[in-house]
């Protein structure tokens, strides 16, 4: 039998959950709205995990006789998830804990599992615990719509990806001031995005036409494009639309590049880019994305990618906000950008624990920057 507390982080009980392989859960909560919410999220994930036997115990966490009650009820081959000390209501609860020869397990905001007893604590090896991205976004009752993986995965796009770098100034000067205007066609129905593309080639000059039809003629040679080309206009047809957002979106390059570079460092797995997701899958009207999300250990890394030449504050709070609604407040927030590096925004960043990672050209330097973050 395991015990567990709705006020404790969700992934800390889900990860004891997993670690202890128990299938009967007994979960104490009290009167407050957030626990009721709470309840409600961890109950529905773990019967979606095959948690079949789930019982609530209420208790009110100010009086010592009735935590007393609590703990004399589990037994000491049982389990008890310690909450974190952030509070004043659990005060009481690691006051009394000396008193019990029950299992308790304090978890980590990187996973890692310590067995408390009265000697100390003990680090408890979790190498079976792997959670997913998935796993931080069925906690809030929702789910992955979609991702990028498939497109960045594509032998096409590495080509295409490295065409880019070599080339990059002038591929973000046109990303940036050329917007390829959407042809019309009979058999195009709303909402479908448009297989067409018609670009003002006189808004560049000879070396940008060159390098911007370069680029698509290597897709073209791939059989993934056509193109027809007259003195003043470029019309695109894209038969995998996918490709479509290198020539539209000015960050796409930035995901991949990002995405391939997380993919070479061991420590870090499950990477995923472009990530939509609902945050509840009973309300799909309201959509999310996320540029890259990844795991680390059994930590979250959410990642913005920002192709710009400035950093602003919506930035920040917009990546802060989506780690903070997935459930985890140690998730690590990180924005990857070509933005030249601002005090103020900086400073910013650093109160709002959003680390910033600049894209410089240098693979290596760039790989370093994460690792650092990860203080491996």
């Amino acid at each position: 039998m395991i015990y567990c507390f709705t006020h404790t982080n969700f992934i800390s009980n889900y990860i004891g959950i997993k670690y202890t392989k128990d299938k009967q859960v007994i979960i104490f909560h009290d009167h407050s709205q957030n626990d009721r919410i709470q309840r409600y999220q961890l109950q529905t994930y773990l019967k979606r995990e095959g948690i079949k036997s789930i019982s609530f115990r209420l208790i009110d966490y100010t009086s010592m006789d009735q935590i007393k009650m609590a703990f004399s009820k589990i037994k000491s081959t049982d389990t008890l998830i310690l909450p974190e000390l952030d509070h004043a209501r659990h005060v009481n609860l690691f006051t009394l804990l000396g008193d019990y020869t029950f299992v308790k397990l304090f978890i980590e905001s990187d996973g890692e599992i310590y067995n408390i007893d009265n000697d100390g604590s003990n680090h408890c090896p979790n190498d079976d615990v792997k959670l997913s991205i998935s796993d931080f976004i069925s906690q809030t009752d929702g789910k992955i719509i979609q991702t990028n993986n498939q497109l960045f995965e594509h032998p096409s796009s590495e080509k295409l990806l490295i065409f880019i770098l070599n080339h990059l100034k002038h591929m973000q000067k046109i990303l940036k001031h050329v917007r390829p205007m959407k042809k019309w066609d009979a058999g195009y129905v709303y909402p479908q995005v448009s297989p067409f593309s018609i670009v003002d080639l006189t808004l560049m000059n000879p070396k940008e036409q060159e390098i911007y039809t370069s680029a698509l003629k290597l897709l073209e040679i791939d059989g993934l494009l056509a193109i027809k080309t007259d003195e003043k206009l470029l019309t695109v047809e894209f038969y995998d639309l996918r490709f479509k957002e290198y020539f539209t979106k000015a960050g796409t390059w930035l995901e991949h590049y990002t995405q391939r570079q997380l993919r070479q460092i061991s420590e870090i797995r499950d990477v995923n880019s472009s990530v939509m997701f609902v945050w509840d899958d009973h309300s799909k009207t309201v959509k999310n994305e996320v540029d890259i999300m990844a795991v680390t250990e059994n930590q979250l890394i959410t990642i913005s990618c920002k192709d710009t030449s400035k950093l602003v504050d919506d930035y920040l709070y917009e990546i802060e906000s989506h780690a903070d609604l997935l459930g985890t407040e140690d998730a690590l927030k990180i924005i990857v950008t070509t933005a030249s590096s601002n005090k103020f925004i900086d400073n910013r960043a650093k109160l709002l624990d959003v680390h910033i990672v600049r894209y410089t050209g240098d693979h290596d330097a760039f790989n370093d920057a994460i690792l650092h973050i990860l203080d491996v």
